[in-house]
């Protein structure tokens, strides 16, 4: 079937910001046994191994890593993230199902669960650790949500990242008209209702900025590209380019928060 034909007009709309954290989440520990609930919406759930603690995101204390004969997680519905930050043995001891919606796992894949199960999407945590310390101590909302793809580079930047460009630096356009235009350049068009869902047929970037406490823009800083299972690719600056679940994981000071889509056919999409 071909995709649709779409009509491009030029508009102000953007996106609403969000996050993906969802409240409701529930995590028991019965008999050894820690069990992690999800919800409905889309949720963000990290249990991590820090010395002989266990601790969940979210979640106050910690669980002696002794304690636990078993890990459950059961990650509802919605498009979830599920992230381990676990050794082997713990590991080993963990089952993972991500129900229904399309749902990432992060994890090293020298310790992956013992089980798991609808799970769309696998994200390596083990790849190039020294690289991904970097980004963790600037990136805190990624909460260690993502896998390296490769190392920093000063050769160029996340905009040229995002067009495809591996040779130069981009520098972020000053104004709306000047970033269509250069988005032109590469065949994409601003979408007049921007959405970051995977569309048939079609390959996206989504642009960054920072905004006042009146909500108005002051600056554009960066540009994500989404891949063809629906993760997205960002080149950090002069640091390395990462894979990440969701536009949403960069929020914060450095970048500000996604702003406006644009969208180019893509036959391999």
């Amino acid at each position: 079937m071909s995709a649709p034909k779409r009509t491009f007009q030029p508009q102000f709309d953007s996106l609403e910001d969000r996050s993906l954290m969802a409240s409701g989440l529930t995590a028991t520990f019965t008999q050894g046994a820690l069990t992690i609930m999800g919800t409905s919406s889309s949720d963000r759930i990290h249990i991590r191994e820090q010395g002989t603690k266990i601790t969940v995101d979210g979640f106050t204390g910690s669980i002696a890593s002794s304690q636990i004969r078993s890990i459950k997680i059961d990650a509802g519905y919605g498009e979830d993230a599920i992230t381990l930050s676990l050794s082997k043995t713990m590991a080993a001891k963990t089952n993972v199902m991500g129900g229904a919606g399309t749902d990432s796992l992060v994890a090293s894949s020298s310790a992956l669960p013992m089980y798991y199960s609808s799970l769309e999407r696998y994200l390596d945590s083990g790849r190039m650790t020294s690289e991904r310390s970097a980004v963790d101590s600037v990136f805190a909302n990624l909460r260690g949500e993502f896998e390296v793809q490769s190392g920093s580079t000063t050769k160029f930047n996340c905009i040229a990242w995002s067009l495809g460009v591996t040779s130069t630096w981009i520098n972020p356009p000053k104004t709306l008209a000047a970033c269509d235009q250069l988005n032109a350049k590469y065949g994409y068009k601003r979408m007049t209702s921007p959405t970051l869902t995977l569309e048939k047929g079609y390959e996206k970037v989504v642009l960054y900025g920072k905004k006042d406490a009146r909500g108005n823009i002051t600056e554009f800083t960066h540009q994500a590209r989404q891949l063809k299972d629906g993760t997205w690719t960002s080149k950090l600056g002069g640091m390395s380019t990462i894979r990440h679940v969701t536009p949403y994981t960069l929020d914060g000071n450095t970048y500000g928060v996604p702003i406006y889509v644009y969208i180019r056919p893509n036959s391999a999409f």
